[in-house]
């Protein structure tokens, strides 16, 4: 259970930021440091601005969606996979939970940083620095 419907308030209220020509606007949640659109403005001749990420329509859908893909996630602890949920460490082997069909553990496992709220130390109109205290 990811208790996504209990999550911090805000968790999924977008932040938007943008750089100071207006070309380009980033939107991000704070569940999982999750980039959700990046909307590129292209200009006059443009029909209209176009977001290039691939993402879902709804914020808590970064929670609630059963596929998980991870789309825009900050990913931590571990980037990738380790197989078969095992590393060794200073001649210590530690088993990690199998979240990824059974056989490796990706992207931190079942409560990686994808699936942390993180808090907002400091944002301008045209940036945003998230923390994750783990």
């Amino acid at each position: 259970d990811f208790k996504c419907n209990s999550q911090p308030e805000g968790a999924y209220t977008p932040i938007t930021i943008s750089n100071a020509a207006g070309t380009l606007e980033a939107t991000f949640i704070r569940y999982g440091g999750t980039l959700t659109n990046l909307v590129f403005h292209r200009g006059s001749r443009a029909q209209g601005p176009v977001d290039v990420v691939l993402g879902w329509d709804s914020p808590k859908e970064y929670c609630t969606n059963p596929l998980h893909q991870y789309f825009g996630a900050t990913i931590g602890r571990v980037a990738n996979r380790i197989s078969n949920g095992t590393f060794q460490l200073n001649g210590t082997i530690f088993k990690l939970p199998l979240n990824e069909n059974g056989y490796d553990t990706l992207h931190g496992g079942w409560f990686g940083f994808d699936r942390q709220t993180f808090n907002v130390v400091h944002r301008t109109s045209s940036s945003v620095t998230f923390q994750h205290v783990s």
